[in-house]
């Protein structure tokens, strides 16, 4: 595709649980508009340039630059203060408010993350409670998950210091803890 401005197609799908069609509009905005950004679900934003957003209600309107948001409301709590982010995952990075260069990949990874930066969650519910903090590493299922503030910890493992270690600096945990 070539050209500026934005293209919208309209598509159908069959929802088997209503026994009815639902009509959904796709917009991608194209090379040359302003934004080179590209969007994908119903209530799916993002103005700001160089954004990928794939999924229902993904993304934000004030969404900064450089930012990847695929999956129902991942991304989507965001501020134009929020750049180079990916979320990846329904309800990843959803509370985003002010960060950079942060990594959240699995349902509801980073989920409570709203002032924070350099940090990596890998699994579902990993650090799911972090509010605050940075250079933060969690990786497995629900690994971190009751961290709330805290810098320079990481957490490898299934269910690793998911509910006994709360805030704290330079914490390293390997293992089902």
């Amino acid at each position: 595709i070539s050209g500026s401005g934005t293209a919208e197609q309209d598509l159908l799908s069959w929802n088997a649980g209503t026994s009815r069609w639902n009509n959904r509009t796709v917009a991608a905005a194209l090379k040359g508009a302003g934004t080179s950004s590209i969007l994908i679900g119903d209530s799916s934003s993002a103005p700001a340039t160089e954004n990928i957003v794939i999924g229902q209600s993904a993304g934000s309107a004030s969404m900064g630059a450089g930012c990847i948001a695929i999956g129902t409301d991942a991304l989507d709590g965001t501020s134009s203060a929020v750049t180079d982010c990916i979320a990846i995952g329904r309800g990843a990075l959803s509370a985003a408010c002010t960060q950079n260069n942060t990594v959240a990949i699995g349902l509801n990874a980073l989920n409570a993350q709203t002032t924070a930066n350099n940090n990596v969650a890998l699994g579902r519910s990993a650090g799911l409670a972090v509010i605050d903090g940075g250079n933060n590493t969690f990786l497995g299922n629900q690994a971190g998950a009751a961290i709330t503030s805290g810098t320079d910890n990481t957490f490898i493992g299934h269910n690793c210091c998911n509910s006994t270690t709360t805030t704290g600096f330079g914490n390293t945990a390997v293992g089902a803890v």
